[in-house]
């Protein structure tokens, strides 16, 4: 490994053979001026998704750059997310999903050039494309501006959270000994919301307007299958964690952020939060998340 290494770019995979070629061949199509290593985390695929990465390793000319890593037995999505983490040793780290894949050559050197020249700044993004299947047919959709460009102040993150998984791009705050993702994030769904609220203490985040990756809503991502009930279930599970973690510095941001994911998706649970709404702000996002849960457990 490089001693200079400017970037890891953090690849977790499970059950990606039909992606992961055109998600590794994303990363290994970029045109920069620094080193980088992909680190691919398989969490104990079933399918031929090994085979695939070794292949690439073995025969493609930028093959060296790739660190892989295969587990023996699955260990989850989000644990797979932290090993991954903790095993970056890149100045940067840059985020892209086995089934999602990059699009422009030119992304990291764009995104890393930028925040090495605005250190202020702790992480920049991007709008994607968004890939989904119409009469069996690939349909390419972009990503309007309006969804992705807001103020990225807490409220803002946990409310609007339409940034690409495959578009971030952060400081390594990890390398610093006591900068550690927080254990209890571990237990949440939505490992990206997670991340930018941690990230969120350490600067301002940026949004470049350009169209650099593809978002496959037909794939595997956990935020696919988050319907109604259970999404809020887990958005509320996540706010709880989050107030918790920042000593309930931001619960009125955090509370109004749970409110308003209510009305949007599901407008007659605020019925519920109006019949106890004597409680503390605290103790209101935690009973309604032990609520969430009864309820989907009944489904």
């Amino acid at each position: 490994m490089s001693k200079n290494l400017k970037v890891t770019v953090c690849m977790i995979t499970y059950g990606h053979e039909k992606f992961i070629e055109e998600a590794i061949n994303g990363v290994l199509m970029q045109e920069i001026d620094f080193d980088i290593e992909l680190l691919i985390s398989n969490d104990a695929s079933p399918d031929k998704t090994d085979e695939i990465v070794k292949s690439i390793i073995e025969n493609h000319p930028r093959g060296s750059w790739i660190r892989y890593i295969k587990h023996d037995s699955n260990i989850g999505m989000m644990p797979n997310s932290l090993f991954i983490l903790e095993a970056s040793k890149g100045e940067f780290i840059a985020v892209c999903e086995g089934d999602d894949y990059w699009t422009d050559p030119l992304k990291l050197q764009k995104q890393v050039a930028f925040l090495e020249a605005n250190p202020e700044y702790v992480m920049c993004f991007h709008r994607c494309q968004f890939l989904t299947l119409e009469n069996g047919k690939n349909k390419f959709v972009d990503q309007e501006l309006e969804v992705i460009d807001y103020e990225y102040n807490l409220y803002g993150l946990l409310y609007h959270w339409n940034i690409p998984t495959a578009s971030i791009v952060f400081k390594n705050v990890f390398l610093e000994e006591n900068n550690v993702f927080p254990y209890d994030f571990l237990k949440v769904q939505s490992g990206d919301i997670a991340l930018a609220s941690y990230l969120f203490q350490f600067g301002k985040f940026f949004l470049f307007k350009e169209i650099m990756s593809v978002y496959r809503v037909f794939g595997l991502g956990v935020s696919v299958t988050h319907k109604d009930l259970r999404m809020i279930h887990y958005r509320a599970n996540l706010y709880f964690r989050i107030n918790e973690y920042y000593n309930f510095k931001y619960e009125a941001e955090i509370y109004q952020a749970l409110h308003d994911v209510m009305n949007r998706y599901a407008p007659v649970l605020c019925m519920e939060k109006n019949a106890v709404n004597n409680y503390s702000t605290r103790k209101l996002i935690y009973i309604l998340y032990r609520r969430l849960k009864r309820k989907i457990t009944k489904r």
